[in-house]
């Protein structure tokens, strides 16, 4: 029997995938597809619209695309073009319009944390041992030039709640309780736009809702249980 795949989809834009050492356990009932995004100069979203779509296309099944933060973006962005290729879409800690990517400068403002490091940003105080290396690895491998030219050609005017109501398969959406990069208020307004979505908070986490372990098995539980 023919197994379904999960399209992983990494944040950035211009980071490489960390996605794999912490969601690889879904292995056990999923074809898992990890992948660096097209890096560049001049990427637009129309070449990773076409990327991903040679990658979905060569599954032997219509995949579930799962977006991490701008991944959700990217996922979204797809199933609005072409959601008649995949079966299901996850978003994971992301932000669906230009206002809500920027929505946390105000936010992190309000809470007086406009000083917040990277670390008090992303990641909730028990998840700072693990949460440093994907900080610490995705800086690495980060290309300023690729998230230039997607701010700039993309994000900085992109909307795509309105278009939620408009995708007809299933969508489940996990945030982290705690996050301050796409906060609840956020995170949980998609429902306004299209109330199947099925919302799964994650207590106690932030950005990356799946490095604590209880937390981890959680999401793959879920993801399992939705999708099987």
């Amino acid at each position: 029997m023919l197994r379904q795949s999960i399209i992983f989809l990494h944040g950035g834009p211009g980071f490489k995938d960390y996605l794999e050492p912490y969601l690889s356990d879904l292995e056990s009932d999923f074809n898992c597809v990890f992948y660096n995004q097209k890096q560049g100069q001049s990427i637009s979203i129309d070449d990773l619209i076409h990327e991903l779509d040679i990658i979905v296309k060569n599954q032997p099944k219509k995949p579930i695309l799962l977006g991490h933060s701008w991944g959700g973006v990217l996922g979204a962005e797809y199933a609005k073009r072409k959601q008649e290729n995949i079966h299901g879409l996850i978003f994971m800690s992301t932000g669906l319009s230009a206002s809500q990517w920027t929505q946390w400068n105000i936010e992190l403002e309000e809470l007086g944390l406009e000083d917040a490091s990277a670390e008090g940003l992303f990641l909730t105080p028990i998840e700072l041992e693990d949460g440093r290396v994907i900080l610490e690895e995705s800086m690495k491998s980060f290309s300023s030039e690729t998230f230039d030219s997607l701010f700039q050609s993309y994000l900085s005017g992109y909307n795509l709640l309105e278009d939620l109501g408009q995708i007809k398969i299933p969508i489940m959406n996990i945030y982290g309780e705690k996050d301050l990069r796409f906060s609840k208020n956020i995170t949980t307004s998609f429902k306004k736009f299209n109330n199947a979505i099925t919302n799964l908070e994650i207590n106690n986490a932030g950005h990356f809702p799946f490095l604590e372990k209880d937390n981890k098995r959680r999401i793959i539980r879920s993801i399992i249980e939705y999708f099987k």
